[in-house]
């Protein structure tokens, strides 16, 4: 099927925006694994949270960022 340059950019700016939400729920998941670790001391799981890119500046919805965890 072809498709003209404008239903072929429309195309691409959608799995854009699907990736970069894809990649926004990783994140928040990731950072969600730092605030838990955190939170139960658990050195080896911070590590491998903030290896998988974890935030140290994010938030936990309205409370304070991850190093107020600790």
């Amino acid at each position: 099927i072809a498709l003209s340059k404008k239903q072929d950019a429309v195309l691409v700016n959608l799995r854009a925006e699907v990736e970069k939400k894809a990649n926004e729920q990783r994140l928040s998941e990731i950072n969600k694994s730092l605030f838990t670790a955190c939170k139960n001391g658990d050195l080896a799981a911070v590590e491998q949270a903030l290896s998988e890119g974890a935030d140290v500046n994010a938030k936990e919805g309205k409370s304070a960022a991850i190093l107020w965890a600790i």
